[in-house]
Formats: structure tokens, sequence, C-alpha cells
């Protein structure tokens, strides 16, 4: 992984339960990590592959590897107009722990 792929700055982020002022509980999203990303759209070859099983997966995003990354949180990309991408599925690549390829659907 280069530097310079990593142009993005992004959260991710989990869901959490938090009591509001009515001390009811509430789901909310919390940060989880900030850092830079590269984000791309799956190619025309990886979309129509990606649509044979899912038909949600619609981009990829590079980050360097950090544990504790599921499919249950999300990525918000500020740098690009608040956009939402909820994580479909987490790959370390080629299990060395050097980076992330997180497989997402925008919102």
């Amino acid at each position: 992984m280069q530097i310079g792929e990593l142009r993005n700055y992004i959260k991710i982020q989990n869901k959490v339960m938090v009591e509001n002022e009515n001390l009811e509980k509430v789901e909310e999203w919390k940060d989880f990590k900030e850092c830079w990303a590269e984000i791309r759209p799956l190619d025309g070859r990886e979309y129509w592959s990606a649509r044979q099983t899912t038909s949600e997966i619609t981009g990829k995003i590079k980050i360097r590897y950090t544990a504790g990354i599921t499919n249950k949180m999300r990525v918000v990309d500020e740098s690009n107009g608040s956009k939402i991408y909820d994580i479909e599925a987490v790959i370390d690549t080629e299990n060395k722990h050097k980076e992330l390829v997180l497989l997402v659907k925008e919102k």
C-alpha cells in the first residue's frame, strides 16, 4: 500500500446503546476509528462478480490494518459530502495484518 493511494479521511463507526434524557435506551453511532483510506467503486468485472453472490456491494475501501473492525459497522466519508457506507465484509489482505479491504454498499 502506498501513502498516495489513501486520499479520503474517513470515520469508522459502531452502533452502541445509550440512555437519552428520558432514561430510555436508544441506539447511536459512535466513532471507532478515524483514518486515511482509498475509496473505489467496483469496476465492471468486480461489480458483475459481486452481483453473482450479493447485489449489495458497490465499492471497496482500503485502509491500514486495524483489529476489531466488523461488518456491523459503517464508514462515514466526510471529505466527499458525508457519504455513508455500510460494511458488508472485512478482508485482511493476504492475512498479513498490513491492510484491510472493506466491501461496502453506499446508503
